[in-house]
C-alpha cells in the first residue's frame, strides 16, 4: 500500500506585547504572513535579544517570549520557520500564530532598526508552497 504524503507539521504560539502596537495589529489580518526577526540590543530583552514578530508592512505587531520554545529554536538552535497570523481578537487584540519549522535562520537586526517589508512571501523571510490537487471530473467543452 502506497504512503499518503504527509503535511509538514505546525505549532500554534501567542505572541506578547501587541498593546504597544495597536495600529500595525489593526492592521494585520488573520491568514498574513509574518516575518520573525532576531533583535539585538532590545534593552527590555533578556540577555538584549530579543524575537521580534513584524507584520507583512514591516511593522512590528509584537515579541516571541524568550522562556519559548519557538524562541530556543529559531534564536538558539538557529532554526528558520514559516509564520502566519491565524487568530485575532481578545483584549486589547491578541494574535497568534501557526508556525512552520524550517528554511532560512531569520535575519538579525539592532533594536530599532527596521526590515525591508517582505510583501508577499513573509514569514521569517521564508516561502511556503501549497500543491493543489484538483481531480478532473470528466467535464468536457465542446469549442465551436
Amino acid at each position: 500500500m502506497a504512503k499518503r504524503p504527509t503535511e509538514p507539521k505546525t505549532y500554534e504560539t501567542s505572541i506578547v506585547g501587541e498593546s504597544h502596537y495597536r495600529d500595525a495589529v489593526k492592521a494585520t489580518k488573520v491568514g498574513d504572513y509574518v516575518d520573525l526577526v532576531i533583535e539585538q540590543g532590545n534593552p527590555h530583552a533578556d540577555e538584549g535579544i530579543a524575537l521580534r514578530v513584524d507584520n507583512m508592512d514591516g511593522d512590528t505587531v509584537g515579541y516571541i517570549l524568550s522562556d519559548s520554545w519557538l524562541f530556543r529554536a529559531i534564536v538558539k538552535e538557529g532554526k528558520g520557520c514559516l509564520a502566519k497570523v491565524e487568530f485575532k481578537g481578545g483584549r486589547p487584540a491578541g494574535l497568534r500564530l501557526r508556525v512552520q519549522l524550517g528554511g532560512e535562520k531569520p535575519p538579525t537586526v539592532q533594536y530599532g532598526d527596521r526590515l525591508t517589508p517582505s510583501k508577499p512571501s513573509g514569514g521569517c523571510l521564508g516561502v511556503l508552497v501549497a500543491l493543489v490537487v484538483v481531480p478532473a471530473v470528466g467535464v468536457v467543452e465542446k469549442l465551436v
